[in-house]
């Protein structure tokens, strides 16, 4: 490792300026160090990044005008961008370089191995610049930064290795709360500059580099709007007779737009459990939004020696959670006197529980309106791109979606999907007027406790009539195994089966799911791959990697809310809403020219539409340690 002289006395400066302060790091203002990044989108100063991470929730987007294009510094290529948390203490970022440098695509990581204290620096590991092209590849460092002066400046140092080598040093001194200096040796040259703060989410920084002055904007946000959900405080108990209890219920139910409701009393013993199953139409971004309003009815209108409140959610009339939640407990949350942890901790969940089970005699109501025939009309965009990476193109196309969802009756469901472009490079050539892209039947069942199996046929996207069968199955709280096959009219396929297998592995504490497949692919290539899929409230992020016999490939996956967290109209025998979610992935093709586009030869999946990832894995979120529980979000 070689070390200018002039990178040797920044260094030495940087040194005795910290051994000569007093160390104090406080966890709450060293947090604050995350507010900054490097042009390559780590957090840091400009070149070099520092020890520090993304908070859990938020994501950071930024510019700087392109460099030169000899230029072998770190992340000189990059221009657009974009960091997230993947996990906790381990940030991820990509950027995009100007046309300039023929939107040079670059990865950028760090894991932070120890957090700040009174004693011990904060230290990281990770790698930047990986994938882009130039002068010198991907660079590798191991950082560590000291919080002194009562958290108002921060010291790092470091050493990186690979396509740069050498000292990483920097320094950043704050001046009041919006205004910071920052000066670094980057393995190559000292760089110098001022940075402002707009509040903790907007940055502006003007910096000396190796191509002279330089510019960086940047801003940081929560990438969850949604608020918290408080459980509201119960009256007390009304008491009386079971039927009338059960009666208020279904009633005031039903009148709030739940469907197939359903009001049970189980006796047992000397005690009685008061349960009710719906299924939540108004609440589609998540089924556990309308949870407090159930429970705080619930417990206004138990009986007498009422000892738990179990509420079933349905989806499809199909039974998807059960929680069973202690009376006196929820009192205590509600009334704030717990915590709603307190009450994650005690509440028990059964995914999947089937029907039939009986804890002992049970009184219950009617189904109280129900879904059998209701129709929604679904409105949502669809977006075509290419990005070529090394040839500096960047084509779009822009479609609008219409699709009919009816309930036939329990599990079976009917849906059709019109698409129409509107404009763009890409749907340029295609004729102006509506095209129906998918028709279905599917019909889905629960055999038994922790199963799910569906039979899907019809016609799917990009002209693939077929037949397919689908199963999930529950092994643990945390474990699911998914498998679907089929036959398909695909030239590709060429009469060979349509198949996949995939093991989902929950992370509800980091709110993060972790997919593995494998099987053969919609294009007739065998493979397998991964996902490390995150969510930010409502919003998923996805890294994926895919290796298979036609080629490898990463992937970056986006979904997002379209539709606002309660439907504004209930459900009714015809509704037009928006859909649930827009989703939308980029591809990087790992070998030969580097493009980043949804593509359609390598590892393609069926787009199945009803499937039992939307209805049951993508809502892990119904676990009550996710952070969706009421009151923790």
């Amino acid at each position: 490792m070689r070390i200018a002289p002039r990178g040797a006395m920044v260094a030495g400066a940087i040194c005795v300026a910290f051994c000569s302060a007093e160390v104090r790091a406080d966890d709450g203002k060293s947090n604050s160090w995350d507010s900054v990044s490097t042009v390559t989108g780590l957090t840091g100063l400009i070149r070099v990044p520092n020890a520090m991470t993304l908070r859990g929730d938020r994501g950071r987007i930024t510019w700087s005008p392109p460099m030169r294009n000899w230029d072998p510094a770190i992340g000189a290529r990059s221009s657009f961008a974009l960091g997230v948390p993947i996990a906790p203490r381990v940030e991820f970022a990509a950027t995009l370089g100007s046309a300039s440098h023929d939107f040079d695509l670059a990865g950028h990581g760090k894991l932070q191995l120890v957090s700040a204290s009174s004693s011990m620096p904060a230290l990281a590991i990770g790698a930047m610049d990986v994938a882009r092209n130039g002068p010198r590849g991907s660079t590798g460092f191991l950082v560590a930064s000291w919080p002194f002066l009562d958290s108002t400046a921060l010291v790092t140092l470091g050493g990186a290795f690979g396509g740069n080598d050498g000292l990483l040093a920097g320094l950043q001194y704050r001046i009041g709360d919006n205004v910071e200096l920052q000066a670094e040796y980057d393995t190559m040259r000292v760089n110098v500059g001022a940075l402002v703060r707009l509040g903790d989410r907007v940055f502006a920084r003007v910096a000396d580099v190796s191509q002279g002055t330089n510019f960086t904007l940047g801003y940081t946000a929560p990438l969850s709007y949604l608020p918290s959900r408080p459980l509201q405080p119960a009256a007390q108990a009304q008491g009386g007779a079971a039927q009338e209890a059960m009666e208020r219920i279904k009633a005031a139910l039903a009148a709030s737009g739940l469907e197939d409701v359903q009001v049970t009393v189980t006796h047992l013993g000397d005690n009685r459990e008061l349960g009710v199953a719906y299924e939540d139409r108004c609440h589609t971004i998540s089924q556990l939004d309308g949870l407090p309003e159930v429970l705080r009815l619930l417990a206004e209108n138990a009986p007498d020696d009422t000892t738990a409140l179990a509420v079933v959610l349905k989806r499809r009339g199909l039974a998807m959670a059960e929680y069973r939640v202690p009376v006196e407990d929820y009192r205590q949350v509600a009334e704030g006197r717990k915590s709603p942890r307190d009450l994650a901790t005690v509440t028990e969940v059964v995914a999947l529980p089937g029907s039939g089970e009986m804890r002992g005699p049970q009184q219950q109501t009617d189904v109280a309106n129900p879904s059998f025939g209701r129709t929604d009309i679904v409105i949502s965009p669809g977006i075509r791109n290419v990005v070529g990476t090394e040839v500096g193109a960047f084509r779009i196309g822009v479609f609008g979606r219409i699709e009919a969802v009816t309930q036939l009756g329990r599990g079976l469901q009917a849906q059709a999907r019109f698409v129409y472009p509107i404009g763009g490079e890409l749907v340029s050539d295609e004729p102006r007027r509506w095209t129906n892209d998918r028709r279905l039947i599917s019909y889905a069942f629960v055999p038994r406790k922790g199963w799910i199996v569906q039979a899907i046929g019809g016609r799917f996207p990009g002209e693939n009539d077929g037949i397919v069968l689908e199963a999930l199955h529950t092994l643990t709280d945390r474990i699911a195994l998914r498998g679907i096959a089929g036959k398909l009219d695909n030239d590709r396929l060429n009469d060979r089966l349509y198949w996949l297998a995939e093991c989902w592995y929950l992370i509800p504490e980091w709110q993060a799911q972790v997919r593995v497949v494998g099987g053969r692919f919609l294009s007739a290539d065998t493979g397998i791959g991964i996902d490390l899929i995150r969510s930010f409230g409502s919003v998923d992020i996805g890294i994926g990697v895919r290796d298979t016999s036609n080629t490898r490939l990463v992937e970056v996956r986006l979904s997002a809310p379209l539709s606002p967290r309660k439907q504004p109209l209930a459900p009714s025998r015809v509704r037009v809403r928006l859909a649930d979610y827009y989703e939308h992935s980029l591809r990087s093709v790992i070998e030969g020219v580097n493009y980043l586009h949804l593509e359609n030869v390598t590892a393609r999946e069926l787009a199945i539409g009803p499937d039992l990832r939307d209805t049951f894995l993508s809502r892990f979120r119904l676990l009550p340690d996710s952070g969706w529980w009421p009151g923790q979000q």
